[in-house]
């Protein structure tokens, strides 16, 4: 498989949690991750402020980010250059 992320004008993919998280995710699980080439910017912000829409989803995300061992900086090392 492979991932293909798509940026939109209406937010920096970097700052939402859910994104970058599962970008993380595919790049760590050898999966293919490519960034669309659109109009629209893909951001650039740390992963550490993200947010989700859903509180309880930004806690758990954050929780498996920390018990796995991981950080925002590595996560940011692994999708900065997608």
């Amino acid at each position: 498989g492979r991932m293909l992320v798509v940026p939109n004008r209406e937010c920096d993919i970097y700052q939402r949690l859910w994104c970058v998280y599962e970008m993380f995710v595919a790049s760590q699980l050898g999966v293919p991750v490519r960034v669309a080439k659109t109009l629209a910017s893909a951001g650039g912000s740390g992963s550490a402020g993200a947010k989700c829409s859903q509180a309880e989803d930004s806690e758990r995300i954050r929780r498996e980010i920390f018990s796995s061992g991981h950080s925002f900086r590595d996560i940011d090392e692994a999708v900065s250059g997608l």
